[in-house]
């Protein structure tokens, strides 16, 4: 008899670590996946995820309304009687966030099955990252730093109480642990990368996330990613950063992938070849082309990153947060891994100066 698991998704990221999983460490599982409000388009995805039947079971749930973070009132509500929406007992629960949702799904679950497994997966670099680290150590996850005694007692045994799935976790599965900076009471396991070159395992993301070639062609050499600094109100001189990448490779070789999240497209008005759609996640398209001539620039976007450490391609890769000249826009605990990932992945570069920079960006047709 097979053994069966549930999956907990809330962002696209997740769903394909998920389905990664479910191809490679869980092929021989009975596997349902749960697929969250926390999607903006969670119906639709549902949905496509259900077609390529990859799992056996999709169950889209509004789980934002039912476990809100900020409001201990609700919290207590649900734990004195969470409406269970499985009829299944399962063997493992996998999930990646540290919510109250988590929790709920894992209490769920107990009533069918009290020896579930409690499985984490990499939600992107935030899991290998001080900001895991801290939270885990409330549960007990990780061993106590001391940081545990600055909080007070009650609030940490609030939510040991409220999220009792963190103090439960048996394994995490990640891509890169040797970048993990803090080392847990429960294992780590490096899970497979996810294999760009199987045809038919791209084509299935393709159907998932409804890839369309037509849309944008990413032909020029030089790509650079936008992030969010403008919509969060941070000025961190990224036009002018391309404006100079422009000057050294030439404007008709650069390519601007713009953040979904901010309010214009600034580089289009300025002339500057841009995407037109914002929807399908970097991780899938790069999927799709090849990128062992193109070089990936960006301040400090995982974007320029991922594609090595969870497909194993091969490019060169530029990060320019230490040139900008204000750093406080920096997620510290995440960009802090850079330098140990550019140093595990000699495509990858950390640049200091402009200059640096220059260097980096040669463009083998232009030579």
């Amino acid at each position: 008899m097979k053994k069966k698991c549930l999956f907990l998704v809330n962002t696209p990221y997740q769903l394909m670590v998920a389905i990664n999983l479910r191809k490679a460490e869980y092929a021989e599982y009975y596997a349902d996946a749960v697929i969250t409000d926390n999607i903006s388009n969670y119906l639709e995805l549902a949905s496509s995820v259900k077609s390529v039947q990859v799992f056996e079971n999709v169950i889209p749930y509004n789980i934002k309304e039912l476990y809100p973070d900020k409001n201990s009132v609700a919290l207590l509500k649900r734990l004195l009687g969470d409406d269970n929406i499985f009829d299944t007992s399962y063997d493992s629960y996998l999930f990646a966030n540290l919510d109250h949702g988590a929790s709920g799904v894992y209490r769920m679950l107990r009533k069918r099955n009290r020896k579930i497994k409690a499985i984490m997966f990499e939600d992107g670099y935030a899991s290998y990252s001080g900001w895991y680290s801290d939270f885990l150590t409330m549960f007990g996850s990780v061993p106590n730093d001391g940081k545990i005694y600055k909080r007070p007692i009650y609030k940490t045994w609030f939510r040991r109480f409220v999220d009792n799935v963190f103090c439960d976790v048996e394994t995490m599965f990640v891509f890169n642990p040797s970048i993990m900076t803090y080392k847990p009471s429960f294992s780590v396991q490096r899970m497979n990368l996810i294999d760009a070159g199987n045809k038919e395992l791209v084509n299935l993301y393709n159907e998932v996330f409804k890839y369309d070639p037509s849309v944008d062609s990413y032909e020029e050499p030089i790509i650079f990613f936008e992030e969010s600094y403008y919509a969060d109100g941070y000025d961190v001189n990224d036009v002018e950063m391309v404006d100079k990448i422009a000057d050294i490779v030439g404007k008709e070789n650069l390519f601007i992938k713009t953040h979904p999240r901010n309010p214009e497209n600034r580089f289009k008005k300025l002339g500057y070849k841009t995407n037109k759609n914002t929807s399908i996640p970097w991780e899938v398209i790069c999927m799709n082309i090849d990128l062992s001539n193109k070089t990936l620039v960006t301040i400090a976007s995982v974007a320029a990153i991922v594609p090595a450490t969870m497909l194993g391609k091969k490019y060169k890769g530029i990060l320019l947060m230490k040139v900008i000249p204000d750093d406080s826009c920096l997620k510290k605990n995440i960009t802090n891994l850079y330098e140990k990932l550019c140093a595990e992945h000699t495509s990858l570069h950390l640049v200091n100066t402009i200059n640096e920079l220059k260097e980096c960006l040669t463009i083998p047709e232009l030579e």
